[in-house]
C-alpha cells in the first residue's frame, strides 16, 4: 500500500514538473476528466444499462440456486440417517454446481465488462486525439495527474461532444 502510494506521488510529482515546463514554454495543454467522459458518453451509459442488466440476471440465478439448495438442506434434517446421507450427497453435488456457477458468472461478466471498458478507452482516446489535432493542442492529459489546475483547462465537455456525434 505504501508502495502504490509512493509510486502515485512520484508520478504525480513528476506530471506536475513536466506540465510545468510545458506551460512555462506557451504550449497548449488541456485536462479531460477521463472517468467522467467513460460514465457519460452514449456508449459508456449502454455499458452502464446493460452491466446492470447482465449482473440482475447473474444474481436472480444465483438466488435460484441457492434456494434450491436451501430447501435441500431442510428436507435432509428431516430424513433419516441413511436416507439423509444419499441426500448430502446431492446437497454436496449441487453446492459445488452452485459454487462453479457463481465463479464462471463472475468471471464471464468481468471479462465482458473488461472488454467494453477497453473499447470505451479507445473511443475516448482516439476522439481526445482527433480534438487535439483539430485545435492545436500540444498536450491532453487525463485530471487525475493534476494537483492543481484551472477549469479553463478542462476539456471533458467537448471531448463528450465529439464522442456523441
Amino acid at each position: 500500500m505504501i508502495k502504490k502510494l509512493i509510486s502515485m506521488l512520484i508520478l504525480v510529482l513528476f506530471c506536475a514538473t513536466f506540465c510545468a515546463n510545458v506551460f512555462a514554454e506557451g504550449q497548449k495543454v488541456g485536462l479531460i476528466n477521463f472517468r467522467k467522459a467513460g460514465f457519460e458518453c452514449k456508449k459508456g451509459k449502454a455499458f452502464q444499462a446493460e452491466f446492470e442488466g447482465k449482473d440482475k440476471k447473474a444474481k436472480e440465478e444465483l438466488d435460484k440456486m441457492a434456494k434450491e439448495l436451501r430447501k435441500l438442506r431442510d428436507e435432509s434434517d428431516l430424513l433419516s440417517d441413511k436416507a439423509k446421507a444419499k441426500k448430502e450427497e446431492e446437497l454436496r453435488k449441487k453446492q459445488v454446481a452452485f459454487n462453479d456457477s457463481r465463479r464462471k458468472k463472475s468471471e464471464e461478466i468481468i471479462r465482458w465488462r473488461d472488454d467494453q471498458m477497453r473499447e470505451i478507452t479507445k473511443e475516448i482516446t482516439d476522439a481526445t486525439a482527433a480534438y487535439a489535432k483539430n485545435n492545436g493542442y500540444d498536450m491532453i492529459l487525463d485530471q487525475m495527474v493534476a494537483v492543481y489546475f484551472t477549469e479553463t483547462y478542462d476539456i471533458t465537455d467537448e471531448i463528450l461532444k465529439e464522442l456523441n456525434k
